[in-house]
């Protein structure tokens, strides 16, 4: 029987030994490369990973793929860079959690990080749970399944309000009334539009999803914002990167400048970056570090 494993849980590496199985695939089977003892390896690490998981990746990777050099690089100061900046506030939206990560000159600033612990994961399990309040069980099938549901069709709200006005805030935003999707075994169901942002909710209301006592995405952001020097405050605020998965569900965007514009009182000009490609971001930009002229003397050798 075959067994799906999670290797990284908590946005760390959990067990090694798969994610060891799995870099021996991704270098041999997807990159081609047949003698890793030749190439130096650039790694992004979680701005929460912890030390000892990355002394336990440097351990792998020089003894057990034999690699000359490697270096370890915050995800989300990569994300930045793939933007062509180097001060800003990175929101990386991942699947166990979100992270914003202020970075002032290619330095993430640790003391204003901030977590919250709620991802991609738990909206595909608060969007399961939705559906079968209203009869549709998605429990015989794969998660991958009601994964795909929520990227293609779940959305933000434009703002926080409910009930009726919210229906009609969202209509005159584009939003449709229906939205049919179907299932492996050829049944097609409708997600109306209440499941559709409601998924999203719990990053703005994590307790939907039973996280309690933690402030919403758009608080944890401007918490970390303003726990860094005030002359710095108003370049972060202006220069908010948005990366990760659950960065590309649309309205995510203009729901959390609008939860930033009313936290700030309008007092400082805020404003989301939204490159296309963001989904990527972090390994774009470690592909832009590696190829600096200084990379060869910030890489790490045995």
């Amino acid at each position: 029987r075959t067994q799906l494993v999670h290797p990284i849980d908590g946005c760390d590496v959990a067990h090694f030994d798969d994610m060891q199985r799995l870099w021996e695939h991704v270098l041999a089977n997807e990159l081609r490369i047949e003698d890793t003892d030749e190439y130096a390896v650039v790694m992004t690490t979680s701005p929460s990973s912890s030390m000892e998981s990355r002394e336990r990746m440097a351990e792998i990777l020089f003894r057990h793929f034999k690699v000359p050099a490697i270096c370890l690089v915050n995800a989300a100061v990569m994300s930045l860079f793939s933007t062509g900046r180097t001060t800003g506030v990175v929101l990386e939206m991942g699947e166990d959690a979100v992270h914003a990560v202020p970075v002032f000159e290619g330095f993430a600033l640790l003391h204003a990080r901030r977590r919250l612990d709620v991802g991609g994961k738990h909206m595909t399990t608060y969007l399961m749970e939705l559906l079968r309040k209203r009869g549709v069980d998605l429990q015989q099938y794969q998660v991958e399944v009601a994964r795909e549901i929520k990227e293609k069709v779940c959305a933000a709200r434009s703002s926080s309000i409910t009930g009726a006005d919210n229906s009609k805030s969202n209509s005159a935003s584009g939003g449709g009334g229906d939205n049919r999707y179907e299932l492996p075994d050829g049944r097609v169901i409708h997600i109306d539009d209440q499941v559709r942002y409601q998924t999203t909710e719990c990053l703005f209301d994590p307790e939907l999803v039973g996280v309690r006592d933690a402030e919403g995405v758009a608080e944890m952001l401007n918490e970390s914002i303003q726990s860094c020097d005030s002359f710095l405050r108003g370049k972060l605020y202006q220069n908010i990167v948005l990366s990760g998965g659950v960065s590309m569900l649309p309205g995510i965007a203009e729901r959390l400048k609008k939860e930033m514009v009313n936290l700030t009182g309008g007092l400082d000009v805020v404003n989301i970056i939204t490159d296309s490609q963001r989904k990527y971001a972090s390994w774009i930009g470690a592909s832009m570090f590696s190829s600096l002229p200084t990379f060869a003397q910030i890489k790490i050798t045995q």
